[in-house]
């Protein structure tokens, strides 16, 4: 048999083959013909797109952010929202964040040992007078819910 021969036998494609051929072509033609387009239309395409990009940031005015975990991470229905709301509601927050930024007068570095002492006794002396105004606030709140529990008591016999 001589090379000849072969190549001028017919090739069957497969239904596979087709397929697949028939997307290509549809695909390249398709981005041929919006290239063509787009480079003989240059204005309105900018226009159109800038009208799409418009429309798309319509939902922008309704966007808010949620920072809350409670909305973002647990279902509307849970039990475990009621017992936060009924622990929020009797034992509110009163923590406060502080930041501190250090920076030291005479040497070129914070992490010495005079400097990191310094910055403790400011860091002692805020810390005690809030936990002072904590403890008396926790005091008054659990004696007020003591008193509340002890007057609704009634007597057994």
């Amino acid at each position: 048999m001589a090379s000849g021969e072969l190549d001028s036998a017919p090739q069957r494609c497969s239904v596979l083959t087709k397929i697949s051929n028939g997307i290509q072509h549809a695909l390249e033609s398709f981005f041929y013909k919006l290239g063509h387009a787009v480079g003989a239309h240059p204005g309105w395409t900018i226009c159109i797109m800038l009208f799409v990009a418009g429309l798309c940031m319509v939902g922008l005015l309704r966007f808010r952010q949620e920072s809350r975990d409670t909305k973002l991470w647990v279902p509307p229905d849970a039990d475990a929202l009621d017992h936060k709301e009924w622990v929020d509601k009797r034992f509110p927050s009163s923590a406060r964040f502080s930041f501190f930024i250090v920076t030291p007068t005479e040497d070129a570095n914070v992490l010495t040992p005079s400097v990191l002492q310094e910055v403790m006794v400011h860091v002692r002396q805020s810390v005690f007078a809030s936990m002072s105004h904590v403890l008396c606030c926790a005091v008054v709140r659990l004696t007020r819910i003591s008193l509340k529990r002890h007057c609704t008591r009634k007597p057994f016999l």
